[in-house]
Parts: structure tokens; sequence; C-alpha cells
């Protein structure tokens, strides 16, 4: 699933991404050399150069192109699920985060996991 930014005057170089973990399980979140927990109901803001990657739990991963693009390159379980309008302010999304999502319960993330992960799944 290809998740386009959509602001202006991005530095493509590098991206924040916000995650809040909406279930009741802890995940290990991996980025590069860097390892956090990620704990139910909290939330944490990643800093990606171009080409890195994070590995939330061993059934997410993040890759951010080089374009500008967040690749959720694996959900195994559907549990992506992209922030915007009143979820942001819900959740506490500082405003110059990129890249707003949650971590859901299994099977209710925005990718049908029947589908190929294309910018059309969106």
């Amino acid at each position: 699933m290809y998740i386009p930014f959509s602001k202006t005057n991005h530095d493509f170089d590098k991206t924040t991404l916000f995650i809040f973990n909406e279930t009741d399980h802890n995940f290990a979140v991996k980025n590069g050399i860097e390892q956090k927990n990620l704990p139910p109901d909290q939330s944490h803001i990643f800093r990606l150069n171009k080409g890195e990657q994070i590995l939330v739990g061993n059934e997410i991963i993040f890759l951010y192109e080089d374009a500008g693009y967040l690749d959720c390159e694996k959900d195994t379980f559907g549990q992506v699920s992209l922030l915007g309008g009143s979820f942001l302010k819900k959740y506490r999304v500082p405003p110059n985060i990129e890249f707003p999502m949650t971590i859901v319960p299994p099977g209710k993330g925005d990718r049908d996991n029947s589908r190929p992960a294309t910018p059309e799944a969106l």
C-alpha cells in the first residue's frame, strides 16, 4: 500500500511517521539499529531517511521511498490504519507529522489484504 505525501515544501530526504498502538499487544518496533517498545494505547514518532524502513513486530514493514511515498510493504493481518481529520486531534498528532497512522486489531485496518499493495488499493 503506497501512502502519498500530501503537504507542500516537503524535504523528501527525510520524513516523520507517527504510530499509535490501538491494540492490546506490545510491539517491538525496529528502525535501523534502534529498537523501541510500543505498548498498548501509546504512540511514538519515528524519523526516517530515504530508503529506511521500520519493522513493527514481525507483521508490518514500512519503507520510506525516494519519491516521498511511505510504502507499507507488509501488513500481514490488515492492522495499518491512516489517520486524518478529527482523528489527528483525538490521537494528539503533532502538526509537523507527515504520515500519521495507528495499528489496530487484526482485520480492522485500511487495507483489504485480498487486493495487491498498489496506489489503487488505497
